[in-house]
């Protein structure tokens, strides 16, 4: 009993449980990104453990054009596979047309982003990169 006990109170010190340490690749998505004409960006968030975005800041054109969709969900249901976000959708902000989706990071500042209609081959690609690097927007420079 003393060694179960013992065995239970190591594990509480050792740390957060592994899945809580599984997210934190997933969660490298989470924060702000530009959308390829950089002059609007897009904010990644979590809910239920699948990941969406909404259009957070529009820019040039798109505010002219787009202003209807400030704050309007762009990427719907994306799940980590262990190395990509798939399984979700993205939203045509103007037709409303629905496609698959499937993101990968190039490295921690840089998304590549497909969609796609039925099969993955024939896919338009897309890059974003991060508004600010995160250790950039948690210190505040």
């Amino acid at each position: 009993m003393k060694l179960l006990f013992s065995l239970l109170f190591l594990g509480f010190l050792h740390g957060p449980p592994a899945q809580a340490q599984a997210n934190a690749p997933a969660d490298a998505l989470l924060g702000r990104w530009y959308v390829p004409s950089r002059q609007s960006t897009v904010e990644f968030f979590k809910k239920d453990n699948r990941y969406f975005a909404r259009i957070s800041e529009l820019g040039g054109g798109w505010e002219k054009n787009y202003a209807h969709t400030k704050g309007k969900i762009l990427l719907t249901n994306l799940q980590f596979t262990g190395d990509e976000w798939a399984g979700g959708e993205v939203i045509h902000p103007a037709s409303g047309l629905r496609f698959d989706a499937a993101l990968t990071l190039k490295n921690p500042n840089t998304i590549r982003a497909i969609a796609y209609k039925g099969a993955r081959f024939l896919h338009r690609e897309f890059i974003m990169v991060r508004q600010a690097p995160p250790s950039e927007s948690l210190t505040g420079k």
